[in-house]
């Protein structure tokens, strides 16, 4: 594991008995190197003695480069082991302190423990309320295209973002500010990150991957605008939007960037309450001390890891602080002098109690696909676990429900028209449309729902009844909270009842005749042709914390490039089914069809079939359907939210729940025969699922079904007795693992900027009829080809015979 690293390695670092040998491989940009393993000697010197003996390789760019999805498959148990400055979630790697803690003495930057010093006095001398009231930002716009993009947001003759923004290496001049292609030629001695604080509001942009600036830009006490990166260092998964920074999203920028100021100067002692937390983060969990404390601990796990004794290897030259220091002039050797470690110490308790927490995340880091549990809560506050940067896609604390929009505003007045089986909503409340819900029909079904819900005034409450299967309730009311703060004040004041099982329980026999009139209202995940209730966006759109199913959001993503990974004409051409065959006796039957091969990658088959009904209703039809495979869909007798809208032979390959296993071997060989058809067909499955299934119009789904839920309304929403007020923060707080993991990566941080989609009219009755009797004909014609072949096979087998 060790040595498939070398390759991208800069250098290979042994401490063996106290003692450091390096090999170096190749030169990196300037000399990240030197002051890499600088530093590393300093641990040395500083903790003599407890550094235990270890191997390891280590790369010195910006970009992570050890892919997750490379190491899938046969080689899961085994990514090569690499330490960076860097990390992203879709790699495997660890994170380990930058080398400008140490100096970057190309341009000037000193040791970190002297920048900060200088930083802290720098903050003294511009007071929040004498500071530019800009958001501020300076560097090479050339490095990437959202760099490029930023400084769109530039103040112009024509319009102004509240921005203001310098080219680092041109001639854009400031009053205020020194040509950089000139300091460049001086040494950057006029380069002072103290004086640089003097704007209210500091952006953070990612360059061409990770940047280093984010520690100096945080630490100013302004209040730090971060455009959403797509990596993070050691220390930066910790912090949380709306508590040590504002959020910026990477393609509203300059939208974001000026309500983020206008909001700011409008709220001048919570924007100034965030810059100070983010500052206060920064000067005091990042001091050196707690730097020193983090390799050290870091080091201690890496080393329980090893399987093998450490070794010097034949190109390595053992070094140390004073053969490294000997022969170095100028910045070097005075950042060299600077940081030099001057006394020994043991590590502080403070420092041990901190960083107890870096083995989990280690594992984390090594092996991508183990979950790593803890019921501490300092896992939380330090660690987001599987490496995604939780203050990015949001952390719950942090979003204060008084600093929130009530109202939603947006800028784009437009609105898209909603997919097709958005209609279904009129077909899933017509039951009600003559008579209208009284509370007494929403009572009558309080005996099956495992909670109630109430909406008023854009507040949310909570009556729970039951505990439903693994936590299906938790993340369904996490949902209708997000569409809250993505519609903030749009959703109006209804009272509903909730089931989240399976099946559904409320029988359309049961209100017929005398009882018509008084059909209980009850929303569930799925439906029947049965039964009654008003179908609903399952949990796992939020994630499924118990089997380590991601948010679709992310889900999607990852199955859309799964889908570029193994193209149609290298999958395996057989049918693929995974799942619990013991729930029910549709899929006991289903494994009577042969051989079956199981995959660890869904994306392995040509064509999927689908045992859509366990026990009840199943979640998995989305997943299968994004894969581009042709799916086998064995006729379900339960439906979602979604499905009823696709089309047998347009979106997947209708099998019948009696003749499972003879039309999945005539699906196959089809398929097999008409490639172009059945892939046709694969990918128009998955487009349906990739573009009419996105998050936005989910969302869009809640806002357009409650909304014509609470039009039905005969009484009047209150909040009973026994509710409990919800919101993203209460719900999120007293999470752990998984379960607040995927919470930080759904949770909506900004009222959307457009409207809702519109909203289709209802079928009129001989169009759902027409539409109906289609489906109903593809699968007789589908049946008449396979009756057909069956036919010529048996009439040309009695052929044979008589012959």
């Amino acid at each position: 594991m060790l040595e498939r690293a070398k390759k991208h390695a800069h250098f290979r670092l042994v401490i063996v008995e106290g003692k450091a040998y390096v090999e170096q491989y190749s030169k990196p940009y300037q000399t990240r190197d030197e002051f890499t393993i600088w530093g590393i000697l300093q641990l040395l010197n500083l903790y003599p003695g407890k550094i235990p003996d270890l191997e390891l390789m280590f790369r010195c760019g910006d970009k992570t480069v050890i892919q997750k999805y490379d190491m899938q498959g046969s080689v899961a148990t085994s990514p090569p082991v690499l330490f960076q400055y860097c990390g992203h979630s879709s790699t495997t790697n660890i994170v380990f302190p930058d080398w400008t803690f140490w100096g970057w003495a190309e341009i000037n930057i000193k040791p970190w423990e002297v920048v900060l010093e200088g930083m802290v006095e720098g903050n003294k001398k511009i007071k929040w309320q004498d500071r530019e009231p800009y958001a501020y930002w300076r560097g090479n716009p050339h490095v990437s295209p959202s760099r490029e993009d930023l400084m769109k947001c530039n103040v112009s003759d024509k319009y102004d973002w509240l921005a203001r923004l310098y080219e680092q290496a041109s001639l854009l001049g400031h009053i205020y500010h020194k040509n950089w292609g000139e300091e460049r030629k001086q040494g950057y001695k006029h380069s002072k990150l103290e004086d640089q604080c003097t704007h209210r509001y500091k952006i953070y942009i990612e360059g061409n991957s990770w940047s280093v600036s984010e520690k100096y830009i945080l630490a100013c006490d302004s209040m730090a605008l971060l455009v959403k990166p797509e990596y993070y260092d050691f220390f930066s998964r910790s912090m949380e939007p709306m508590l040590h920074y504002w959020p910026i999203r990477t393609g509203n920028k300059c939208r974001d960037i000026k309500f983020a100021v206008e909001w700011g100067n409008n709220h001048s002692v919570d924007a100034q309450a965030i810059g100070k937390a983010g500052s206060k983060f920064i000067q005091e969990s990042l001091r050196m001390e707690y730097v020193y404390g983090y390799m050290f601990h870091l080091f201690k796990e890496y080393v329980k890891l090893l399987k093998f004794k450490p070794r010097i290897p034949a190109g390595a030259v053992e070094i140390s602080s004073e053969s490294m220091a000997s022969s170095l002039d100028g910045l070097r050797e005075m950042f060299f002098e600077e940081s030099t470690v001057k006394s020994s110490r043991i590590p502080s308790s403070w420092v041990q109690q901190k960083l107890s927490l870096v083995q989990a995340q280690f594992l984390e880091e090594l092996e991508p696909r183990r979950t790593v549990m803890t019921s501490s809560p300092l896992f939380e506050t330090i660690f987001s676990g599987r490496g995604h940067k939780k203050s990015l896609n949001g952390s719950m604390e942090p979003s204060r429900a008084s600093n929130y929009p009530v109202i939603s505003r947006p800028n784009n007045l437009s609105s898209t028209a909603c997919p097709e089986y958005f209609r279904w909503i009129h077909e899933d409340l017509r039951i009600w449309k003559s008579t209208g819900i009284s509370r007494a029909m929403v009572e009558r079904a309080k005996d099956y729902a495992h909670f109630r819900l109430v909406i008023l005034k854009g507040k949310m409450y909570v009556e729970k009844y039951k505990k439903s299967f693994h936590t299906r309730d938790v993340f369904t009311i996490w949902g209708i909270s997000q569409l809250l703060r993505l519609y903030p004040g749009k959703v109006p004041d209804l009272e509903l009842m909730f089931w989240c099982e399976d099946r559904p329980v409320i029988l359309k026999k049961d209100y017929q005749g005398t009882n018509a009139t008084s059909s209980p209202s009850i929303f569930q995940y799925c439906g029947h042709e049965d039964a009654l209730g008003i179908v609903f966006p399952d949990w796992t759109f939020w994630g499924w914390a118990e089997t380590n199913v991601r948010p679709w959001k992310i889900l999607s993503r990852d199955l859309k490039e799964a889908n570029k990974r193994t193209k149609w004409k290298d999958r395996i051409p057989y049918a693929y089914w995974r799942g619990n065959p013991n729930v029910a006796a549709s899929r006991r039957q289903l494994m009577w069809i042969g051989v079956q091969k199981v995959s660890r990658d869904m994306n392995t088959r040509s064509w999927k079939t689908s045992a859509h009904t366990g026990r009840g209703w199943s979640v998995s039809d989305k997943y299968i359907l994004a894969c581009d495979s042709m799916t086998l869909f064995v006729k379900p007798e339960y439906y979602d939210f979604f499905i009823r809208s696709m089309v047998p032979l347009q979106h997947y390959w209708p099998v019948s729940a009696r003749n499972k296993c003879r039309d999945i071997k005539f699906a196959f060989e089809w398929g097999n025969s008409h490639t172009d058809k059945a892939q046709a067909i694969g990918k128009a499955g998955s487009k349906f699922i990739q573009e009419n299934l996105k998050m936005e119009r989910v969302y869009d789904y809640m806002f357009h079904l409650l909304t014509k839920y609470s039009e039905l309304l005969k009484f009047k929403p209150r909040i009973p007795e026994g509710a409990a007020e919800v919101c993203s923060e209460s719900m999120a707080r007293p999470r752990r693992g998984l379960w607040k993991e995927f919470m930080a990566e759904t949770q909506v941080n900004f009222p959307s900027d457009t409207l809702p989609c519109t909203m289709p009219p209802p079928y009129e009755s001989r169009t759902l009829e027409a539409f109906n009797e289609r489906k109903e004909n593809v699968i007789r014609q589908v049946e008449k080809w396979e009756k057909e072949i069956r036919e010529k096979i048996i009439t040309k087998k009695q052929q044979v015979l008589h012959f």
